[in-house]
């Protein structure tokens, strides 16, 4: 049970968590059931915002329903991240050197910090590429898994759809309904004999 004090204190200080915009930005990717943390993922010029939707992106895609799967789709985003900053580090490189120079020369200015740092460029594109077959190897994997589960829906092969066949019409005698039946007339009375008088005869006509 909570002492008085406590309860004291917890009231004169309610306010709990991360306080500036980077740490709750870092914080609401504890609502992710993932690996990820944007507090060791994100280093100065980043914005833990954009790791955070690239996170819901790969797992409402995805949607890992195993810890193997989630650390694959962990991994995707953690190199997709990278390729992102590698691309940035890219272009950083040309405008530190664009600034050290006293004579600019727009013509001739990129080639000439691509020679200065040629070697930093090459280790850079070997970190780029790394990354790039880790992210291709990681999601064939991930593919290969999501395979063999089978709680998700499997593909229907279009060949074997058997078409639907039209209604066959029925051929050789086919039964006709009874027509109504027609009342007969009703038979008409027969005229009465008109009678003959007596000690003549009657001639037939």
């Amino acid at each position: 049970m909570s002492t008085i004090l406590a309860i004291e204190a917890n009231r004169l200080n309610p306010q709990t968590g991360p306080r500036s915009v980077e740490g709750k930005a870092a914080s609401s990717m504890n609502a992710l059931k993932t690996g990820i943390y944007a507090e060791s993922s994100i280093i100065r010029g980043e914005n833990a915002g954009d790791l955070r939707q690239l996170t819901s992106e790969y797992y409402e895609r995805f949607a890992p329903a195993t810890p193997e799967e989630r650390l694959l789709v962990d991994t995707l985003v953690h190199d997709e991240w990278l390729l992102r900053r590698f691309r940035r580090i890219d272009a950083a490189l040309f405008e530190y050197q664009f600034k050290n120079y006293v004579h600019p020369d727009p013509a001739t200015d990129p080639g000439r910090a691509f020679s200065n740092v040629s070697n930093t460029f090459a280790r850079l594109q070997r970190r780029i590429s790394e990354t790039e077959r880790s992210y291709l190897r990681v999601l064939k994997e991930l593919q290969h898994l999501r395979a063999t589960r089978t709680d998700l829906p499997q593909a229907v092969d279009p060949a074997h759809i058997q078409p639907i066949a039209p209604p066959v019409k029925p051929l050789g005698f086919v039964p006709q309904p009874a027509p109504e039946a027609v009342p007969s007339p009703l038979p008409q009375p027969s005229p009465a004999p008109v009678p003959v008088p007596s000690g003549r005869r009657r001639i037939a006509m």
